[in-house]
């Protein structure tokens, strides 16, 4: 999300020619959507700050019917509702592409393809709403979607990187994403290249000293005691044991809040049993 274009700030001859088509309000949806590649509406509004439910709701279905968006059928198993979530269709991407804003949306769209892309989007989300909050104590140096993580052609592929700066203090956090339909042993070899490249390849690229994996899991609470038992076995095997506080994990889902995810008790570390960790601790919340 490094280079993300500001539709307001596009040169003039390209800002004309996207309004012949689309309004203001829609041009900021499309650019909410270039940035997380995948969203619900409730994402959408948050992302750009957006009040009116049934406003988007109108202009999410012209940009629909208009093929500038694509309206994705979400899965929901044991409820007996619709809901949907957004990408670009083509007219979208040729708009922000205009603009100069690339988009990328490879990928199998099968349920869980999809609601794994909403986890990012939301954790890539919480990241924004906390420099919002938080600022100026907070800011973000760096924020990459796992589409731009791929182009850095990595020996480990994360969902997601930040790197916050927190008065003289700096946050660079890797995030990976859980569904729980890996198996154990794709995690174990996962986290076996993960000590491999943060042994100095990573440092080197990113230019950081160290950094925090967190590992945010949709799944239950016994799935988040696996990954914990997993990393604590492949630590021990590889003797890196020193390495136990760079994993922090936690439940994850579509309902959070930035304060509870990045300033309060909530992550469990390797060999550090059930008790709960804060994230960023150097951070007063507000009353």
């Amino acid at each position: 999300m490094d280079n993300l274009v500001d539709f307001t700030k596009a040169k003039t001859k390209h800002k004309k020619k996207v309004k012949q088509s689309v309004s203001d309000s829609d041009q900021a949806l499309l650019h909410a959507l270039s940035q997380l590649q995948y969203a619900t509406i409730d994402q959408l509004m948050r992302l750009g700050d957006i009040t009116s439910v049934r406003g988007t709701q109108v202009r999410l279905k012209w940009l629909t019917e208009n093929k500038y968006i694509a309206r994705l059928h979400r899965a929901h198993a044991s409820q007996h509702k619709v809901s949907y979530a957004y990408r670009l269709d083509r007219k979208g991407q040729e708009a922000v592409r205009m603009l100069g804003t690339e988009v990328d949306l490879r990928g199998n769209l099968t349920p869980g393809f999809l609601e794994h892309a909403l986890l990012i989007s939301e954790i890539m989300l919480l990241c924004k709403e906390l420099e919002r909050a938080y600022a100026p104590t907070i800011t973000i140096k760096r924020l990459l979607h796992d589409y731009e993580l791929r182009t850095l052609q990595l020996p480990v592929s994360p969902d997601g990187y930040v790197h916050f700066l927190i008065t003289r203090y700096q946050y660079p956090i890797i995030i990976e994403v859980d569904r729980g339909t890996e198996t154990q042993e794709t995690i174990a070899s996962k986290i076996e290249r993960y000590i491999t490249y943060t042994a100095g390849g990573f440092q080197a690229q990113f230019q950081v000293k160290a950094a925090t994996i967190i590992w945010l899991t949709a799944g239950q609470q016994g799935r988040l005691l696996n990954l914990q038992k997993t990393i604590e076995k492949v630590l021990t095997e590889k003797q890196a044991t020193d390495m136990s506080d760079w994993f922090y994990l936690s439940t994850f889902s579509l309902k959070e809040h930035y304060n509870t995810v990045f300033l309060q008790p909530r992550f469990l570390l390797p060999f550090a049993g059930s008790t709960p960790y804060t994230l960023i601790e150097e951070v007063n919340q507000p009353p």
